[in-house]
């Protein structure tokens, strides 16, 4: 079933495991078939070049960093963020706290790591999950971010995840 995002985009339902499954298998690929173990495949194949095949528009961060002018201390999560390219621009643009990293995908989030790290980076932690069930506390985060990823999410079980913390 397509849902429609704010842009009009349509966004379809990649997702045809639970998140119960998913967790239960503590994120493996053990329950996914098809399209989506391919997917997952081809982008831990291309993690490590991930940032360099894709580009970084940087107006869209500028456009937040506007809007968030002033406020300090911001705790966020940069949800499906990928290889890292635009956590880095967040880190390195907005006042932020914390950065949370979010993807379902293990290599791409040990490119996080690096890329952050070697911008002398630690103000971020990098969680393996699904955009739909993100482990963190009710109410703590301030700001989401998601750029490139919402068509991989499950559009409502996200939008209530998101609403939760």
């Amino acid at each position: 079933m397509p849902y429609l995002n704010a842009c009009g985009n349509i966004i379809m339902r990649f997702h045809q495991i639970s998140i119960e499954d998913w967790q239960n298998e503590g994120g493996t690929l053990a329950k996914l078939t098809g399209a989506q173990k391919d997917m997952y495949e081809h982008f831990s194949r291309l993690a490590v070049s991930y940032n360099n095949l894709r580009t970084t528009d940087l107006e869209p961060v500028m456009f937040i960093k506007d809007r968030l002018d002033g406020n300090g201390n911001i705790a966020a999560a940069d949800i499906g963020c990928g290889a890292g390219r635009y956590s880095l621009q967040f880190l390195q643009h907005l006042s932020l706290h914390h950065l949370a990293c979010i993807d379902v995908n293990e290599s791409m989030l040990e490119q996080v790591s690096n890329i952050l790290g070697a911008a002398g980076v630690s103000n971020f932690s990098t969680i393996e999950k699904a955009a739909e069930h993100i482990p963190l506390a009710d109410n703590s985060i301030d700001y989401i971010f998601t750029f490139n990823a919402i068509h991989h999410f499950d559009f409502v079980a996200f939008m209530q995840e998101a609403a939760r913390i």
